[in-house]
């Protein structure tokens, strides 16, 4: 049982995180950053290749 409610603190944890996470990328209200963010994963995804 102690295992059980183990498991459903920490998926609530990640839930949370999850939230806050998207929280902060609705409050990235200038699509600038956002582009600028993307350019860096696609270069990085191109170094990688």
């Amino acid at each position: 049982m102690n295992n059980y409610n183990k498991k459903i603190e920490q998926r609530q944890e990640y839930l949370q995180t999850l939230i806050k996470t998207c929280q902060q990328a609705r409050e990235l209200t200038q699509p600038i950053d956002l582009n600028l963010s993307l350019n860096n994963l696609n270069d990085i995804q191109d170094s990688m290749a």
